[in-house]
């Protein structure tokens, strides 16, 4: 009985020295500069052009919109005698394109931010998977130059590379 004692003393005092050997092992740390991945991120070029479409399309609306009105005004301009149904018509349209016109504009902040979220979420995603698939320990990411004794642990282009290929995968 003593000497069981003793061997699982051996293997506790032997299990915490390993334990705090490979605890206090330096960790590798590695850099991404954030700025440069996202203004190379495909996904980037993708949300512009869908910010585009809308406010193209919105844009639209508002032409529309505009050139009732212009005629509507025409209209009753040349008209020999007051058109009652008309003017109303013509103030419908106004409060219409003013209203339209004001909610795009404070519409328009909150759709950017929404897709620079979906932007930001995904470059974590894949940041994260990108870390757990090269085995890095710490992935840093910074937002301008960093300066290290070793260049070999900035990964800026590996990564924007990564990511760039796992969101044309998840897009095909």
């Amino acid at each position: 009985m003593k000497i069981e004692k003793y061997i699982f003393l051996i293997l506790a005092v032997v299990l915490s020295v390993g334990i705090s050997v490979y605890i206090n092992q330096p960790q590798s740390v590695y850099i991404v500069n954030i700025e440069e991945v996202r203004a190379g991120f495909l996904m980037q070029e993708d949300v512009e052009q869908d910010f585009e479409k809308i406010q193209n399309g919105q844009q639209s609306l508002l032409d529309s919109l505009e050139m009732q009105i212009r005629n509507i005004t025409n209209e009753i301009s040349t008209a020999s005698k007051p058109d009652k149904d008309k003017e109303a018509l013509l103030n419908k349209y106004r409060l219409e394109y003013r209203d339209k016109s004001v909610y795009f504009q404070t519409k328009q902040g909150e759709i950017i931010d929404n897709l620079n979220s979906k932007i930001w979420n995904r470059l974590d995603e894949y940041l994260n998977a990108f870390r757990a698939e090269m085995n890095y320990p710490v992935l840093i990411c910074t937002n301008g130059y960093t300066y290290l004794e070793d260049n070999s642990k900035i990964v800026t282009d590996q990564a924007l590379n990564f990511v760039n290929k796992a969101y044309n995968n998840e897009d095909n």
